[in-house]
């Protein structure tokens, strides 16, 4: 499905990404996560094509896409999915007209916009614009701006950490069901939805790819700093959880 090969990324003599070599089979879901500034959402766009690697190759369904023309890119980003962290909604466009921006001139059709937004329960508010909407509705529409286009690969940049944590919950729903019909490049810090859903984690530290394999295996037993960082973090989840009364809550 999606193949990096010795991607190498330098900006202003600083070396962004280093000999990332990546690989994500059809039906998978691979969490990426790591340190801010490691180089996560960098690598999400060198794999959209929209950073070009000062080395190395990106391979989408047994295509070079750095061989590939503007147009032919274009063509070939019709089936990949993305959703922001930031949103990236139009102010000025309803919800339904977001979502319909998405589709590509010549296949923009209303019916695949409409199936979208009522998958992630908007279809009554498919009218309203962002500034009528909660953060987590907003991130709802970028969802199906990425369903609309029925894409082979959907990649999410931290979708969930621009939300209040109030919504947090609800759009990791969404991405859980997903994650049972699409193939999934997340980056995220949401480690128990990753111990949950992903198939692989991947870890990132300055932008080196240093730990990769089942989550249970890394939390059990991390063969990173990193890894051992993040372990930490769901063990303080889990000892915070366990302080809950079960029946106070229920």
């Amino acid at each position: 499905m999606l193949e990096l090969h010795d991607i190498v990324l330098e900006r202003n003599n600083v070396r962004s990404l280093a000999n990332v070599n990546l690989k994500v089979e059809d039906g998978e879901t691979v969490v990426l996560t790591g340190p801010s500034g490691c180089g996560k959402s960098t690598l999400i766009r060198v794999c959209l094509g929209l950073i070009k690697p000062k080395s190395g190759e990106v391979w989408f369904e047994g295509v070079n896409l750095q061989a590939l023309s503007p147009e032919a890119l274009r063509k070939k980003r019709r089936k990949m999915g993305i959703v922001f962290q930031e949103f990236q909604l139009l102010d000025h466009f309803t919800v339904l007209e977001n979502v319909l921006l998405a589709l590509w001139e010549g296949d923009r059709d209303r019916k695949k916009a409409e199936e979208a937004i009522k998958s992630v329960g908007l279809w009554d508010k498919r009218f309203r614009y962002p500034r009528q909407l909660s953060g987590g509705e907003k991130q709802r529409v970028g969802i199906a701006r990425a369903l609309a286009l029925d894409p082979d690969i959907i990649f999410w940049d931290e979708p969930t950490a621009a939300l209040d944590p109030m919504y947090v919950h609800e759009i990791l729903r969404i991405m859980d069901s997903l994650a049972q019909k699409k193939t999934m490049l997340v980056v995220t810090h949401e480690m128990p939805f990753a111990l949950k859903v992903a198939d692989r984690l991947v870890l990132m530290e300055a932008g080196r790819i240093v730990e990769e394999a089942p989550p249970s295996r890394i939390f059990a037993e991390p063969a990173s700093h990193v890894g051992a960082m993040y372990r930490e973090r769901l063990l303080d989840t889990r000892e915070a959880l366990g302080k809950l009364d079960v029946k106070q809550v229920v």
